[in-house]
């Protein structure tokens, strides 16, 4: 018998609105193939490229009762279209965690708290003409480009007062790797096509030591094909902080939200009233993300289990390059918090591997070499 598209979508339909279905799923296509996404009633649960397997995965993770419907996973469809069209660059979509372990479910929401916050700033209440109202109406992208560039002086340390005042110093031993590590900054910067470097004549591996102020992106009205002849309404950016040994993280969103107000604006932490915006000459709405941060930590190069691991490592691949941290507000605490232990980074990526960007990967032969230091470690 053949069963109608028509009588099979209502069957699967009818079955989920009965509660009849512990996950839900559909495929997807995508520029990097058919993608298996299913989801519960608590958020996507998987994204998968192997459907096959993950069909038997999740039975064994949520239940046997997997079905395909795919209304359910319309929303999680759609954001993924925008992600990879290069609309979108963050997720709303809830997550189901729940076959993951307690331990390894509180590292991954560790791993994602960078301290990031997002300040706007306000024009009128709508858009206006530029023919009409320029040079009279307050074009809010301005005052944010300049509040964000007086942020850092001309050679990219950060200006904001008390920034910097709770950096705990490097040891001996630490600013000693720093010192004899081969130079690559001149390469990097043939690499990356920079023709300077923030904060020169001062060298990555020394600057990864210190706290950042980052602009992650930054947006207002409308641009290239869709640009308007428009004074904007709003403006808005979206910062990440970077913390190091010893810096607090709400004293340091404090010193920023202090910086702010100082040059002039009236700071608040929703959405502006008429008055408000009326009364104030300029008004910025500074958020920080709630639970964002992580406290930074950085262990000691002079611990025995950290010279074991050099060791290890060296007899293993050679000689190696030792530095006292991989960079700001590294998510070590994930890991050091419940475990009630330190922690070691023994990064094996390229150093182009476009972390956190598009077209992300990992050098082959890094992966080989990655395999054969793993397993020289756990022999330790």
């Amino acid at each position: 018998m053949t069963v109608s598209t028509d009588l099979d979508r209502r069957f699967r339909d009818a079955a989920d609105r009965e509660g009849l279905v512990d996950v839900a799923y559909d495929l997807a296509d995508s520029p990097v193939g058919e993608l298996l996404v299913a989801a519960t009633d608590r958020g996507l649960c998987r994204i998968a490229y192997r459907p096959d397997d993950a069909l038997e995965e999740l039975a064994g993770d949520f239940g046997v009762r997997v079905l395909r419907v795919p209304r359910r996973v319309d929303d999680i469809r759609r954001e993924l279209d925008e992600y990879f069209e290069g609309r979108r660059r963050e997720f709303d979509l809830e997550v189901d965690l729940s076959p993951v372990g307690s331990f390894h479910r509180e590292a991954l929401h560790e791993l994602a708290r960078v301290p990031y916050g997002q300040v706007t700033t306000y024009g009128a209440r709508t858009e206006l003409h530029s023919g009409h109202y320029g040079n009279w109406a307050p074009n809010p992208a301005l005052e944010l480009a300049r509040l964000l560039a007086s942020m850092k002086d001309g050679d990219g340390r950060v200006v904001i007062p008390g920034f910097y005042d709770q950096v705990e110093p490097l040891g001996p031993v630490e600013r000693q790797a720093i010192a004899k590590a081969p130079p690559i900054d001149a390469q990097l910067m043939r690499d990356f096509w920079l023709g300077a470097t923030d904060e020169s004549p001062k060298g990555l591996y020394e600057l990864l030591t210190q706290p950042s102020l980052n602009i992650r992106g930054m947006a207002s009205s409308r641009v290239g094909a869709q640009a308007s002849n428009v004074i904007p309404s709003t403006a808005f950016a979206t910062l990440d902080i970077r913390l190091v040994k010893g810096m607090d993280l709400a004293r340091t969103q404090q010193v920023v939200r202090d910086y702010v107000r100082k040059q002039g604006f009236h700071v608040v932490d929703r959405e502006p009233t008429a008055d408000e915006r009326r009364m104030h000459p300029k008004v910025a709405r500074l958020v920080f993300a709630e639970r964002s941060g992580t406290i930074a930590r950085r262990t000691s190069m002079s611990l025995p289990i950290a010279r074991e691991v050099i060791r290890t490592v060296e007899s293993a691949r050679g000689t190696a390059v030792k530095l006292p941290t991989m960079g700001a507000t590294v998510p070590l605490e994930a890991f050091e918090r419940p475990l009630g232990t330190s922690t070691i980074i023994v990064p094996i990526a390229n150093h182009d591997d476009n972390q956190h960007t598009f077209n992300e990967n990992l050098r082959i032969q890094n992966l080989w070499d990655g395999i054969e230091l793993m397993a020289a470690l756990l022999t330790m």
